[in-house]
């Protein structure tokens, strides 16, 4: 039987895979930097420009996301509500998932090595729980994994 640790770090690895790979996807439709153009009427999220096939040498911009100000809750500027879209850029998220996995990874060395101080393991374990609760609607999530 695999330990219930493992378990968690394969779940974690399964779930930054699925997120990687709508990432990758997501960066070749619309490459980044994005960058915010915010027109008063109407604000988008451009991504880096792309070649066009049909014309070698040139090129046309994606549009990302498109808002319009009529729509804006409170009277707020649509930049303000596009600023957290632009940070989720294909770059950002895939930089993230680096992170996370290093974090796994390093937390599952401890919580597993047997000569590991317990209050280590322990705080790698509940490390390596909080990390998969943004994914507790899984179908594969499991309640054991809740943090305590």
């Amino acid at each position: 039987m695999i330990h219930p640790i493992s378990a968690l770090v394969v779940f974690l690895h399964d779930r930054y895979d699925e997120k990687r790979q709508r990432a990758e996807a997501c960066a070749k439709a619309y490459p980044p930097p994005w960058e915010i153009a915010d027109r008063g009427s109407n604000a988008r999220i451009f991504a880096d420009p792309l070649p066009l096939r049909d014309y070698p040498g040139e090129t046309f911009v994606p549009v990302v996301v498109e808002l319009d100000q009529h729509n804006a809750p409170g009277g707020a500027w649509l930049s303000e509500h596009l600023d957290h879209i632009a940070h989720l850029d294909p770059a950002t998220v895939l930089a993230d998932l680096q992170s996370k996995r290093a974090i796994v990874d390093r937390c599952a060395r401890i919580a597993l090595d047997t000569t590991s101080d317990p209050d280590a393991a322990e705080l790698a374990e509940d490390t390596l729980r909080d990390l998969a609760l943004p994914f507790h609607a899984h179908e594969d999530y499991r309640e054991e994994w809740r943090p305590q």
